[in-house]
C-alpha cells in the first residue's frame, strides 16, 4: 500500500515550511545582530552631534526594526502554516501505519489479550475472599487439634477453593504466556503482563496436610497474610500495573508513528524541495490549506447541514 498522494502533499509542504523556519530563524538572528550593532552606534545626546549624523542613526534603526518585525511576521505566519500542516498530516500518517504496519497489528492483539486478563482479573477478590477464609478455618481447626476427621470439611472447603483459585490461575498465566509470544522481537518485548498473584495453591495445600498440627497452624498463618495482604493492597497496586501497561503501549505506538513519520520527513527534504522564493511558498500553502478547511466544512454540511446550528 503506497502512501496517499494527499499525504505526500503534506510531507513536501511541511518540508518546505521547516526549510522556511530554518531560514526566517537565520535571517532574524542576523538582522537582531545588525540592529544591536546600529544600536551601539547610537550618537551622543545634545550638541555633541550633529542633527544629520542623529537623523542618519534614526533612519538606520527604523529601518532595521522594519526589517525585524517583517520577518517576524513571516515566521509567526510559517510556524501557523507548519501546525496547521501537522494537524493534518499526523491522524493520516497514523491511519496509514494502522493499515500497513505490523506494529498495529500487534497492538491490537495485546490490547485483546489486556482486556482478557483484566476481565479474569475481576474474579481474584472474591477467589482471595474465599481462599482466605478457608485457610483460616484449617488454621483454627488444627490449632484446637481436632482429629483428622474432624478437620475434613475444612480440608475439603479448602481444597474447593484452592481448586477455584488455581483455575483462574491458570488462566491469567496462560494469558501472560500468550502476551510473551506475541511481544516477541517486536518493540512491545519489554512490557509484561504479570504471573497470578500468590501463585497455585493446590501444591501447597497438598504440603500443608502432610505437616503436624503446629507447623499446619504455622503455614496457615502465613499463607493467610499473603492472601489479605492481596486483598488490602495487592489487587489494587495489580489494577495500577494493567492500567499502566495500557497506557505503554499506546506510547509506543505513538513513538513508533512519530518515528515514521521523521523518516518521511527525511525522504521529503531530500526528495520533494525544490528552491523556490520563500513568499511564493507561504502563499501557495495559505491557498491550499484554506482551499482544503473550505472543502472539509462543505462535507460536513452535506452530511450534516445543522452541524454549525448547534
Amino acid at each position: 500500500m503506497h502512501l496517499p498522494e494527499e499525504s505526500i502533499g503534506l510531507l513536501r509542504d511541511e518540508a518546505y515550511l521547516q526549510l522556511a523556519i530554518e531560514a526566517l530563524q537565520g535571517s532574524l538572528r542576523e538582522v537582531e545582530m545588525q540592529k544591536a550593532h546600529i544600536e551601539s552606534t547610537r550618537p551622543p545626546f545634545g550638541i555633541l552631534a550633529t542633527k544629520r549624523t542623529r537623523d542618519i542613526f534614526e533612519q538606520s534603526m527604523r529601518h532595521s526594526e522594519a526589517t525585524v518585525t517583517g520577518i517576524q511576521r513571516q515566521l509567526e505566519r510559517a510556524q501557523h502554516l507548519l501546525a496547521l500542516t501537522r494537524s493534518f498530516l499526523e491522524p493520516q500518517i497514523a491511519h496509514y501505519v494502522a493499515k500497513c504496519s505490523p506494529v498495529h497489528r500487534t497492538a491490537m492483539t495485546l490490547h485483546v489479550t489486556l482486556k482478557s486478563y483484566e476481565t479474569e482479573s475481576r474474579h481474584l477478590p472474591e477467589l482471595t475472599r474465599a481462599l482466605a477464609r478457608d485457610i483460616r478455618g484449617v488454621g483454627e481447626a488444627y490449632g484446637a487439634q481436632e482429629s483428622h476427621q474432624q478437620l475434613v470439611p475444612s480440608l475439603t472447603a479448602l481444597r474447593v477453593a484452592a481448586g477455584r483459585f488455581d483455575e483462574l490461575g491458570a488462566r491469567l498465566d496462560n494469558l501472560s504466556r500468550q502476551w510473551r509470544a506475541s511481544t516477541e522481537g517486536t518493540i512491545f518485548e519489554e512490557l509484561r503482563l504479570p504471573q497470578c498473584p500468590l501463585g497455585p495453591q493446590l501444591p501447597w495445600f497438598e504440603q500443608l496436610v502432610r505437616l503436624g498440627p503446629g507447623d499446619a497452624v504455622q503455614a496457615a498463618q502465613c499463607r493467610e497474610v499473603e492472601a489479605r495482604e492481596l486483598l488490602n493492597c495487592g489487587l489494587e497496586q495489580l489494577s495500577a500495573r494493567l492500567s499502566a501497561t495500557r497506557d505503554a503501549i499506546g506510547s509506543l505506538e505513538t513513538r513508533y508513528v512519530h518515528d515514521y513519520w521523521e523518516r518521511l520527513r527525511e525522504h521529503a527534504q531530500a526528495h520533494y524541495v525544490e528552491e523556490k522564493d520563500l513568499d511564493e511558498v507561504l502563499e501557495d500553502i495559505t491557498r491550499r490549506r484554506i482551499d482544503a478547511e473550505v472543502l472539509r466544512k462543505q462535507t460536513v454540511y452535506v452530511t450534516d447541514p445543522y452541524a454549525y446550528e448547534r
